[in-house]
């Protein structure tokens, strides 16, 4: 028994604790980021692909990789300061060397397509936790506000 008992003092505390409103915030900002990362990559790599056959498409191309980086060094970022994580910056290979050295280093990089894909699937996940928070939040502002409708004498029926 003794076991229960720090899991069911933190779940009692974990109203009133800071960290539970970071998580819930980090939570409800995925679903807009995810859907700011899906535009901007999305976008960025279908014109990048389509103008590939000018020149101007593989400058875009890198570019848009670049701008995976950045978002992931963003994101990241969030991670930190909201969920209380230590995740270290990756190397970057493609920061020193010749520019084809360069460019090849970002895109055979694991990091970079690693990163492109987690910024891809925050948008289907941040739609998920989107329906489940406003679910979440819905249901439980409509159990508390219960007892103030059936408490009220003018609302009641048949009498």
């Amino acid at each position: 028994m003794p076991a229960l008992l720090p899991s069911l003092r933190s779940a009692i505390a974990a109203p009133v604790q800071p960290r539970t409103y970071r998580h819930l915030l980090y939570l409800g900002l995925a679903f807009p980021l995810g859907t700011a990362y899906f535009v901007v990559l999305i976008t960025g790599f279908s014109v990048s692909v389509s103008l590939s056959v000018l020149i101007v498409g593989i400058p875009l191309f890198v570019l848009t990789l670049l701008t995976v980086r950045g978002l992931g060094a963003i994101e990241r970022l969030l991670a930190n300061l909201l969920l209380d994580t230590e995740i270290d910056a990756p190397t970057y290979p493609f920061r020193t060397g010749s520019v084809s050295g360069r460019l090849r280093a970002l895109l055979v990089n694991r990091r970079t397509w690693s990163e492109c894909g987690y910024l891809l699937l925050k948008f289907p996940v941040g739609i998920g936790l989107f329906v489940f928070l406003v679910t979440a939040l819905t249901m439980s502002l409509t159990f508390l506000t219960t007892p103030v409708y059936y408490d009220d004498p003018s609302l009641r029926v048949g009498i």
